[in-house]
């Protein structure tokens, strides 16, 4: 996690634009700040592809993410960003599918705000308003000190796809006007407040006036909002770029709206003034993946009627509760996405799952005292809840009821396509927090003191329970068999089995806790007995050792960052073993 300003007071040469500079990590110091444990080597790695090696950019940053930046930049004349002399107030997060995510952040100063363009290494590149009225859709498209806009332009499609973001967000926003009722609302929200604040740095007649009167600021002006953007329109619809015709994208249709697991399912669309080999289908299964991108053909053999009718056709293997998908399309001259607002929205299909019902999920484990186990992806040690699927099929959660009281038993209600796979388990964080698409988190906290747990439906029906006691730290309480068997005291089995079965999955004789497990790229193994040397040893499904070292230290960090997804088995000093997986 990457905050892109500079540390010193800017100037024109200080910019956090993602050139390359050495292989040295002091030399980006000055115009970045690692903000996780780690990263300055990821850093590097990035700025180099991004500089020397663009045409792989897209395997290790979310290339569309960056260009919606870049495209709202340059529409809203926010130059005080990395369109700016700066290159400064953005984030770049590495997801945990290895792809770079821009963040942008600190908009005080858009729609004219600040009028520092840069030129070079050395220029300000200030801007009279006529000038930010008239700002470039290629702005610094061939300036060495922007090459983030530099790989943007140089690549057919990436081009096409900017100049069909910036027309969205013109169209939709501004051409409508829709930004001027929006900033009346907004205005109307604080007056009172903007008017009895002692400490404002304008007067309340400037507040008053701020869409239609431009301000002097120092040594410039800063345009009235309504009078910058009414021009900016004109200008930007005046273009070469917005005069292209693009692609008309209609009659977006999936084979099956409602299909089942594990089937096909193919989405057609009728796609005209479009190059036939440039029409594309993006697909993912969940909202932090990347989408996958395949060619739509219009051939008469990908399910997509008559060869040459226009109708568009691709195909792929449903294998989640729900689907995002998208088209986009174009010609030699512009790009159209469907929806227009793509990756950023999408077209979503549903699956065919059905409702657990009683006897089918269960309460499997949890743990009520989190200290030092599993964190989720707040990087916190909150406590958990394991449910269980004892059937052979995947099946939806929605419509079942969790609570910690007895009393209320409606107290968390499971959102839309939560699903718990076949023979699998669903996490389910019990902290208080809000939903995410890859995690659950209910509306209530486990009482480490003991308290009750309860899983019913809609109708009533209690479809598990339990009532539990005082809870040690760090110690779960889980089924052994897994699924169907009492409730033991355990060390925690997040999202694995709880018991061994058929052959030793887990000892007894823990030394070691490791967490997160799922893990991605780093594991952290506490070692809880004191030994002078702890021989650690990681093994791959078919029983290769992929890991191996002694560790002195009690606690010690193992980079999994060169090991496929998928499950693996760790042993400390031949006793104690943990099943871990690895995700991407």
């Amino acid at each position: 996690f990457v905050k892109c300003n500079p540390t010193i007071i800017p100037g024109p040469t200080t910019k956090s634009n993602l050139k390359y500079i050495s292989t040295d990590s002091s030399a980006y110091t000055t115009y970045y700040e690692i903000k996780s444990d780690y990263g300055w080597n990821e850093l590097i790695a990035l700025c180099d592809t991004v500089t020397n090696h663009a045409s792989g950019i897209g395997s290790v940053m979310d290339m569309d993410r960056a260009i919606w930046m870049l495209a709202f930049n340059n529409v809203l004349v926010n130059l005080d960003s990395y369109s700016g002399v700066f290159c400064q107030n953005h984030y770049l997060y590495k997801d945990s599918y290895g792809y770079f995510n821009s963040v942008i952040w600190d908009l005080n100063m858009c729609l004219g705000g600040f009028p520092f363009a840069g030129s070079g290494a050395t220029s300000l590149g200030s801007l009279n308003v006529t000038a930010m009225e008239q700002l470039p859709l290629n702005l610094h498209s061939a300036d060495i000190y922007w090459p983030l806009i530099n790989t943007v332009f140089n690549n057919p499609m990436y081009k096409r796809m900017f100049i069909a973001h910036t027309r969205t967000i013109t169209s939709e926003m501004f051409a409508s006007n829709l930004y001027q009722s929006s900033a009346a609302s907004l205005q109307a929200l604080v007056d009172t407040a903007v008017q009895s604040d002692s400490n404002k740095f304008f007067t309340y007649a400037q507040f008053q006036n701020g869409m239609t009167s431009n301000t002097i600021v120092g040594s410039y002006t800063v345009p009235g909002i309504s009078n910058l953007m009414s021009a900016r329109v004109t200008y930007l619809q005046g273009t070469t770029d917005f005069s292209y015709t693009p692609p008309t994208i209609i009659a977006v249709t999936p084979s099956n709206s409602s299909p089942l697991i594990n089937t096909n399912v193919t989405i057609t669309a009728t796609v005209t003034n479009t190059n036939s080999n440039a029409v594309y289908l993006g697909y993912r299964f969940q909202n932090p993946e990347k989408f996958t991108r395949v060619l739509m053909y219009d051939d008469g053999t990908h399910n997509d009627g008559a060869a040459g009718d226009n109708a568009y056709g691709a195909s792929f293997l449903i294998s989640s509760a729900q689907t995002q998908y998208y088209i986009y399309a174009e010609n030699n001259n512009a790009g159209l996405f469907s929806p227009e607002r793509a990756e950023h929205e999408f077209h979503t299909l549903l699956t065919n799952v059905q409702t657990a019902v009683l006897g089918q999920v269960v309460l499997n484990e949890f743990l009520a005292d989190n200290i030092a186990g599993d964190i989720n992806e707040n990087s916190q040690n909150a406590d958990w809840i394991e449910l269980f699927n004892n059937t052979n099929s995947p099946l939806d959660l929605f419509g079942l009821y969790l609570t910690d009281n007895f009393l209320s038993q409606q107290k968390f209600t499971f959102p839309q396509n939560t699903i718990i796979p076949a023979n699998g388990y669903r996490i389910i964080w019990a902290d208080e927090n809000n939903s995410t698409a890859s995690y659950v988190h209910c509306n209530f906290r486990l009482a480490a003191t003991g308290e009750q747990l309860m899983l019913s439906n809609a109708a009533g029906t209690v479809l598990d329970s339990i009532t539990f006691g005082t809870q040690t730290s760090d110690v779960a309480l889980a089924r052994c068999p897994n699924g169907t068997g009492p409730f033991t005291s355990r060390i925690p089995t997040f999202g694995t089995i709880n018991c061994p079965v058929g052959v030793e999955e887990l000892s007894s004789n823990f030394s070691s806790i490791v967490y997160p497990n799922p893990a991605n790229d780093l594991l952290r193994v506490k070692f809880l007995r004191s030994e002078k040397i702890n021989a650690l040893k990681i093994y791959s499904a078919s029983g290769q050792i992929v890991f191996e070292k002694n560790i002195s230290s009690p606690e010690t960090i193992i980079d999994l960052s060169k090991l496929p997804a998928g499950f693996y088995l760790l042993r400390v000093n031949e006793t104690g073993s943990h099943k871990i997986q690895i995700v991407r």
